[in-house]
Order: structure tokens, then sequence, then C-alpha cells
């Protein structure tokens, strides 16, 4: 049985829109809020690839599992007029009872720019009854968290199939939170190998600099068309039963207990960083004059190389300057920062940054958000399959096909614009294509078009990938290739 419900789910106050801002909307309690809930929501506008984003994470209540979930956001103005609309999916349309999966919809070009002046939205849900849950067979483990030298966050580990079968087409998806429980940035990655019983593959969640400044905690999740994600214990629960609280998953944290360094980021010869929080006495927690808070670092894979604790005042403040030597060889690593206090707790990050030599970065071009293949040339149209021309001489009168590759290295899809440009000896342009690509998380996308030269000489061909045509922002190109044009002897 399919239920469609549409109820007024979320508003959010319209902000002057500045690039790559994040806002927030603040939620409206609904009697649908129970089922599908959407536990915090946000928008972006990104002037570089003039593309609008609503993006957040949305939760399973209901008891049994649900499919082809579907959200549907309407925009209105502050006379209450429809002023746009969208429509898309959660990263994971399959969820079973409490599992997670974060989304990105977007409107680009005209229709993104025709939501800037919106008052509030409103999201209605849709999905249907999933008549059996997949089996929780997928195991996720984080075995690197880093922040590279270009400033993207790197999340890397491996997942493993615990099932007796073979699966394939494995999704993982990832929300970035902050420490007021309000999501930053969303993240799409796939396992391209089919992954066999008991083995496992790594993955990597590349992330966009404007998630920083640094997330707080961050929630995953995987799936199969075969399998869901293993059930995760209650990181933080009391009647869990466990006593290290390590994995780098997230549960919403205590909002009464705050934890954070002096700085977001450390100089590679740090010694001692300084450690500051506040326990909201008074509700949940009472104070006593021994009361002590537990400070953990943790490292991406969970381990706690640093582990003390700090005296809480009358006023629920404590602070600790920990002894943290670091090196060279710790640069863009980020710890998480965990405070634990009668059951509940608290996270932040910080981060080791690189240092400054005065050069230029290394590193930063394996990051750039679009990486252009070497161009190709070969004979026929497009849709034959041929062999590359040898020696790249093509006997005027033939079609040929120029191909190249644009690889997305983000962990979100990228719509970017592929142009192709021929020049002739006197560098004047014979032969221009123009062509809008979309291009998968992680993945590449192979374009092909077919060009018949008019008359004899030497060409160039150059083929770049931008942001978009109305303010272009260069985001790669291929290396250049050069072809001679003969007459057929």
């Amino acid at each position: 049985m399919a239920f469609a419900l549409a109820a007024l789910l979320i508003l959010a106050i319209a902000l002057p829109f500045w690039h790559h801002n994040v806002f927030q909307a603040s939620a409206v309690t609904s009697e649908n809020e129970s089922s599908i809930s959407i536990p915090s929501i946000s928008t972006r506008y990104d002037q570089d690839f003039a593309t609008f984003h609503i993006f957040g994470e949305v939760r399973n209540n209901m008891e049994q599992p649900v499919e082809n979930l579907t959200l549907d956001v309407t925009f209105l103005d502050s006379q209450g007029n429809v002023s746009g609309s969208l429509s898309g999916y959660p990263y994971l349309r399959f969820l079973r009872q409490e599992e997670k999966s974060a989304f990105d919809i977007v409107a680009r070009g005209d229709a993104a720019a025709s939501l800037l002046n919106f008052s509030y939205y409103k999201i209605s849900r849709s999905w249907d009854v999933g008549l059996e849950a997949k089996p929780d067979l997928l195991k996720l483990d984080v075995e690197n968290l880093l922040i590279d030298s270009c400033d993207y966050y790197r999340i890397e580990g491996f997942v493993t199939n615990l099932g007796k079968d073979k699966t394939s087409d494995i999704s993982i998806s990832a929300a970035f939170y902050n420490k007021e429980n309000q999501v930053v940035a969303t993240a799409l990655t796939l396992v391209s190998e089919s992954l066999d019983a008991t083995k496992r593959a790594p993955f990597a969640l590349v992330v966009d600099k404007e998630s920083l400044p640094h997330f707080a905690y961050y929630s995953l999740n995987v799936q199969s068309p075969d399998y869901s994600s293993v059930v995760d214990r209650i990181v933080g629960d009391p009647d869990d039963g466990s006593d290290d609280g390590t994995t780098f998953t997230s549960l919403l944290p205590s909002n009464d207990i705050t934890i954070f360094t002096e700085s977001a980021v450390y100089g590679p010869n740090t010694t001692e960083i300084a450690i500051a929080g506040k326990i909201n006495f008074g509700g949940e927690f009472e104070w006593q004059p021994s009361s002590l808070v537990l400070i953990k670092v943790v490292t991406g894979s969970g381990l706690v190389p640093y582990l003390a604790t700090a005296p809480v005042t009358e006023d629920g403040n404590f602070t600790r300057n920990l002894y943290f030597p670091v090196d060279e060889s710790a640069q863009g690593q980020v710890f998480k920062l965990r405070a634990e206090f009668g059951g509940s707790f608290a996270e932040n990050t910080f981060s080791i940054g690189y240092a400054n030599t005065g050069e230029s970065t290394p590193g930063c071009k394996e990051t750039e958000p679009v990486k252009m293949s070497q161009l190709s040339i070969s004979s026929g149209q497009p849709s034959d399959t041929t062999d590359l021309v040898s020696g790249k001489e093509i006997t005027l009168g033939s079609t040929v096909t120029l191909s190249t590759i644009a690889e997305n290295k983000l962990s979100r899809q990228q719509n970017i614009v592929v142009i192709f440009e021929i020049f002739d000896e006197q560098n004047v342009v014979v032969f221009l294509h123009v062509g809008n690509w979309t291009v998968e998380p992680n993945s590449d996308s192979k374009g092909e078009i077919p060009w018949l030269p008019e008359h004899e000489g030497t060409f160039h061909i150059k083929s770049f990938a931008f942001s978009n045509l109305d303010q272009p922002v260069l985001l790669s190109s291929a290396a250049p290739l050069s072809v001679s044009v003969t007459e057929e002897t």
C-alpha cells in the first residue's frame, strides 16, 4: 500500500544569500513528523556553479521499512504565493526502522536564481511501505579522517559484506553536523566493484570546502540492492553496556554539554591544546564538589590516544590544557574531541594543519573538483567502435570522433560545462562544441562528439571543464592534442 503524505513540515525564513553560505531551517510540529522526520535541513546557493541546494537528512521513525521515498519542496514568497518547487530523493530510498539517509536536492541556472528570494518553504514526503526489511549485513569501518592540503575533508575506510552472497552497487550516505546539531554538508560515494561474501572494499568520501569550519560529528549509512547496514549500537547510551564510545558515527549529542578547542586548526609543531566546555546543571545534571568530566581525543579509526579528566566548577565550566605534541607526520589529521558526563556526551573536532613553507601547496591538483583525461581522437562516428587514428593523421572528408573523460573527485553530483575547441594554424577557432554534463559522485563521464574537417592543415584541439557559462570558473582542462588533415592519396 502506498502512502502519499503532504503536510507542512519545514518552514525556513528567507535570509540574504551569499556564496557558499549555509542557512538553517526551523522545524514546525506536524502530525506526520513522527513518521519520516528531518532532524535538520539547510539551504545554500553556490555562485560558482549557479546551483541552489536544499540538503539535510531524513529518518524513518515507523515500525516498518519504507521504500521509494520522495521529497517535494514548495517555495513561497512573503504573500504566500508559490515562487518555485523542487522534487528529489534521499541518497538511499529504502529505509528500515530508525535508519537515516542524507539528501541534496538541486536547482540549476535560472531555476536556481529564481529561488533566492523565497520567504519560506514546505516539504512533503511520499513513500511506499516496504514488504520486507533488507538483511543488515554491510559493515562500515572508518580508518582515516583527514583534511588535505586543499582543505577538503577525506573520510576513508572499508565496507565489508557479512552476507553469504555477492552484492554490488553499494552506496554510502553521509551527513555532517555542527555542534548546534545543524546539517552543514551531505555526501554520497559509490563502491563500484562487486563484493563477494566475507570480503571488503575501500571507500572514500571527499567533502567540499563548504563544510568548514569543522563539523562536530557525522552520520553514515550504507546500502546495496541486497543488504542494509549493520545495526550499530547507540554510542554513548548508558544502557548499552559498552565502555569505549569511540566509533566516529553519530548519535545526536546532548544539548546540555559543550566542548571545544581554542583553535579549530593547530600547526604541525604544536605541543599543547587548550580545551574548554560547559555542562548545564539544574536539569538532567546536578553539580557535586567532586564532579569530573571525562575528555577523550579520538582518531578517525576510533583509537583513543589521549584520555584526561577535568574538574567542573559550580557554574558548569571546565578547562584543560592537554599536552599534545605533534610533528609534520600528523599534518592533515582530524581528531574528534569528546566530553562525557553523567551518561551523556558532546563532540567537536580539531585538525593539524600544513606547515606554511611559502611554496605552492602540494597535492591540490589531486583534489580538484573535476579532472579531465587526455583527449582522444578516433575515426568514424561516436557510436562506432573504432581504433585510434595512427599518428593522429586525418584524411580530408573523413568524420572523426573527439572524446575526453571528466572525473568527479567529490562525493556529490556535479553539473559542469565541457567545451571542445579546435584551432587552425592561424589560431582561429574553426570548431566549437559546448555540452552540459552530469557527473555522479566519485565517478567519471565520457563525452564523444563528431568533427568533419573542412580543409587541410594542422589543427590544435583543446577541452575544458567549467562550472557554468554565466560566471564561469575553470575546473580542469585536458592536455591539448594536435592533428594533421591531409588530402586522400
